[in-house]
């Protein structure tokens, strides 16, 4: 048997079967072990896109802002050098208003003629400084959405092989039993009710599932603390706009002095990296204990 190459194909749960050309024939590797395997790599796929954009934006941004500085110094030309000071007067005080999520606080008068400078001017000092927070931000929440779908796509594969995994006292209503046209079919339903149910209740009850359902070892993990709050956190900034509450201080135990938070370079990079350690973890775990 002569194994010439291999690669990866998406399935209809989103991740990546091994497929390998053997004897010149494409075959299927559909063991377990490969599907969790393939779900990791798949993990593994979107967090090199994300690292890419954070380490590549940041000089395309740089880019823009210089465009930005010469179409500001062509305005300032019209505008004449004699009332510059003026502007830069303005705009300070402009500045000095800016509310901590960075809008404008207040109001401001000023001549029309100041108008077009003044907000290219105001632009440019309050999109600098919010522009590569919020790529973050986005990089956070999109890496902690894939991150629950690697999840919910390695709970489909204990249960679609292991169907006595489930044990759920779970219940589906007679329409979708009668819709159901086979037995795979009910099973495929009954293993998305789980799965959702799951997950919706956040990294908790998965952590807790995990852990007592398969033996996998989370909580023992000195970073496993510190990745969950990439959860809180990502639920932070959805539902709050990063601004501190309660629910957030529970959950994560936060004692800082800051009142809304951002993400920066460090706390992006750590949580790719706690994102590819537990990914691989989780999927190295449960492919040992349902290997075929």
């Amino acid at each position: 048997m002569l194994i010439t190459s291999h690669y990866y194909s998406r399935d209809k749960f989103g991740i990546y079967y091994k497929l390998l050309k053997i004897n010149g024939k494409q075959d299927f590797i559909l063991n377990k072990a490969g599907l969790f395997e393939a779900a990791h790599i798949s993990m593994m796929q979107k967090i090199k896109i994300i690292r890419h954009i954070n380490s590549t934006f940041p000089n395309l941004y740089e880019n823009y802002d210089i465009d930005q500085s010469k179409i500001l110094e062509e305005e300032l030309i019209k505008l004449g050098s004699e009332k510059i000071g003026t502007y830069r007067k303005i705009l300070e005080e402009m500045r000095a208003n800016v509310g901590t999520d960075k809008s404008f606080v207040g109001t401001i008068t000023a001549p029309s003629e100041f108008g077009p400078v003044l907000e290219l001017g105001y632009s440019q000092m309050i999109f600098g400084s919010k522009v590569m927070p919020f790529l973050r931000e986005m990089c956070l929440i999109y890496l902690i959405s894939n991150f629950e779908e690697f999840l919910k796509n390695v709970l489909s594969v204990v249960f679609t092989s292991k169907p006595e995994a489930l044990k759920s006292t779970k219940q589906i209503s007679v329409e979708e039993v009668i819709n159901s046209g086979t037995m795979p079919e009910l099973l495929e339903k009954i293993i998305e009710h789980e799965v959702n149910d799951i997950l919706d209740e956040g990294i908790d009850k998965y952590e807790k599932f995990l852990e007592d359902r398969f033996g996998v070892p989370l909580s023992t993990d000195s970073d496993w603390t510190k990745f969950k709050e990439k959860f809180y956190r990502r639920n932070l900034l959805v539902h709050n706009n990063g601004i501190v509450n309660k629910k957030y201080i529970s959950l994560s135990k936060y004692s800082g002095s800051e009142k809304q938070l951002t993400i920066d370079n460090d706390y992006l990079v750590e949580s790719l990296d706690l994102s590819l350690k537990f990914s691989k973890i989780i999927s190295e775990f449960l492919s040992k204990k349902f290997k075929s």
